[in-house]
């Protein structure tokens, strides 16, 4: 049974490491690439100039801290600014520490976990990929602009390299994945397998694509505390 890593080649690095250091074998099936979101950049210049006019700035994945902070720099010291950070869970508040910014994140690793702790009277400016599920955007709604700063492209070809009878494990790091898994691939095919989502709340939607579809008998499993080696310890552990 192989372990397979859906995950984009440029978010792979500390998983492969992670995989050498706790001997445990994975497949790279590098299923999408993130690129910049092509967007009125006038709007996002207004938002970021004006970025003392917001409270909140809310961070929803490790990429959107790379792209949204590159953007913050452009015309802002990182270390002046005033306002509250917020990163939706682990990985991103690690991302955003790694360069200096200290951040609130909630228990509940999730967009309706931070909708539950920032203050929603004032006012938000949100970063985060075209595939982002506008939660917090929806909540807040005049109460927040939002930059959709990058964008996941996915390859059906590679996709199809698990649309086979093989018994893996597979690693799930956001539900537009699956989602693409499960329209370009044989469901009698997917029946075989075991998907491993590093989230609840991602488990959650996988949940509700498989109802919405009629779908059952799937393997759907998720790790509560995500971080790469315990993901793949418990990936270890499925097969």
């Amino acid at each position: 049974m192989t372990i397979i890593n859906t995950r984009p080649k440029s978010l792979s690095e500390n998983l492969n490491k992670a995989s050498s250091r706790l001997n445990i074998d994975i497949l790279n099936i590098y299923m999408s690439e993130i690129i910049d979101a092509k967007e009125d950049n006038e709007i996002w210049e207004s938002f970021i100039k004006n970025i003392s006019g917001y409270k909140n700035i809310i961070f929803l994945s490790q990429t959107s801290v790379t792209k949204g902070i590159n953007l913050i720099g452009e015309y802002h010291d990182l270390s002046s600014l005033e306002n509250n950070f917020y990163s939706v869970g682990e990985k991103t508040s690690a991302a955003l520490k790694a360069i200096g910014v200290e951040s609130i994140s909630p228990k509940n690793q999730s967009a309706a976990g931070l909708y539950e702790i920032i203050d929603k009277n004032a006012k938000s400016l949100i970063f985060c990929g075209k595939h982002s599920n506008n939660y917090i955007q929806s909540k807040l709604k005049a109460n927040a602009d939002t930059i959709y700063c990058f964008e996941l492209i996915y390859n059906k070809s590679e996709i199809l390299k698990i649309d086979n009878k093989n018994a893996d494990v597979i690693l799930i790091f956001n539900s537009l994945t699956f989602k693409k898994i499960f329209e370009y691939c044989e469901i009698e095919n997917l029946l075989n397998k075991k998907f491993l989502f590093a989230s609840q709340s991602i488990f959650a939607k996988a949940q509700n694509i498989c109802h919405d579809s009629k779908i059952q008998g799937m393997e759907l499993y998720f790790q509560d505390e995500f971080n790469d080696g315990s993901i793949l310890t418990r990936a270890l552990s499925l097969t």
